[in-house]
């Protein structure tokens, strides 16, 4: 009988102990539709792993999303999820493709003139290759995409102040692809990408940067003047040379963005009177989400800088930005800049 009870208060107490383990889970399933077709994924604690990247012939697979149709709210990594749910696959269909089959001078003149001739609203694929060209200048709404940062190389010929010029007012993607500077090059002042004018706030744009790769620029690997820019899964990896200061995204000039999952190394700077930042935003610029980057070697991971704020603007800097992103070796994690009377 003395055996029996200790039996089972044994079983009672690991029975109880299963049910609190149980009860301190949460779980809720996401179901990713493609087409049709669901696939399902059980968050655990807020704990998921995405699927890979679905294809399908003549299109470009462009995200996920909760609204079908609508296409307005993406869903990602970084997505809190508080309930079972859908999301659905975007594809976008390709009009014009670049082939990479030829020598990269052949391949980058094809590229440049794809996206400069480019009729409006046009998506363009460029298939894997590399492509050597000079400055492209992008002057309508356009989106590129590649077959991955690994496989699509767009490398830069000839020294210029920015590879890939975004004039204002236009909407503009980059995916999948790898961009490179000049091999070689001694200039301290080469920007990657570049939206809107240097000094003007006047831009009603979009830009979208994503899952691509930097590398090779001695200043800013994405530049953002004005309007709205989605920066997201990149690998930005700075240069330095003989008085540069490099940043890696630089939200400016009014510029509202989200800047989420990027791995931003060798931010430095060799001038004395610059400091250099993974992530910078200054001059009402605004950083609205900013989660899950890891920013290595850099001076500064992230900074807001009210230094140069005029009277009225209000640059702002998602509350929260240390703990929801990673530093490894930066001097500074989050750099708050002010003048010294502000």
């Amino acid at each position: 009988m003395k055996k029996l009870s200790a039996l089972l208060i044994v079983l009672v107490l690991a029975l109880g102990a299963i049910g609190f383990a149980a009860c301190g889970e949460t779980t809720y399933t996401v179901k990713f539709d493609v087409d049709g077709t669901q696939t399902e994924v059980t968050v655990t604690d807020g704990k998921f792993e995405m699927p890979a990247d679905p294809a399908k012939n003549g299109y470009v697979f462009d995200g996920w999303y909760t609204d079908k149709d609508k296409w307005a709210n993406e869903f990602n990594a970084y997505t809190e999820v508080e309930s079972d749910m859908t999301v659905y696959a975007k594809f976008v269909k390709i009009d014009v493709t670049v082939k990479g089959d030829k020598s990269a001078e052949e391949n980058g003149a094809a590229l440049k003139s794809a996206v400069e001739s480019a009729k409006d609203g046009a998506v363009i694929y460029v298939e894997e290759g590399t492509y050597k060209t000079e400055a492209i200048t992008v002057d309508g709404n356009v989106s590129v995409y590649g077959a991955g940062a690994d496989k699509t190389v767009i490398e830069e010929s000839a020294d210029a102040l920015v590879f890939i010029e975004v004039n204002k007012n236009v909407d503009f993607t980059l995916s999948g692809v790898s961009v490179k500077g000049k091999a070689g090059s001694s200039s301290n002042n080469l920007s990657g990408v570049r939206f809107g004018v240097d000094g003007d706030d006047d831009n009603d744009g979009n830009l979208v940067v994503k899952n691509s790769k930097f590398s090779g620029f001695t200043k800013n690997s994405v530049d953002v003047n004005g309007g709205n820019a989605v920066v997201k899964n990149n690998v930005i990896e700075c240069a330095s040379v003989e008085g540069n200061t490099s940043n890696g995204v630089v939200i400016d000039y009014s510029a509202t963005a989200a800047v989420n999952g990027n791995s931003i190394t060798g931010v430095k700077s060799t001038a004395e009177e610059w400091s250099a930042t993974g992530v910078l935003v200054l001059r009402n610029g605004k950083i609205t989400e900013i989660k899950g980057n890891t920013l290595k070697n850099c001076e500064s991971g992230i900074c807001i800088s009210t230094y140069y704020d005029e009277a009225d603007d209000k640059t702002a800097l998602m509350e929260g930005a240390e703990a929801a992103n990673a530093f490894d070796n930066c001097e500074t994690n989050v750099k708050n800049e002010k003048k010294e009377n502000n």
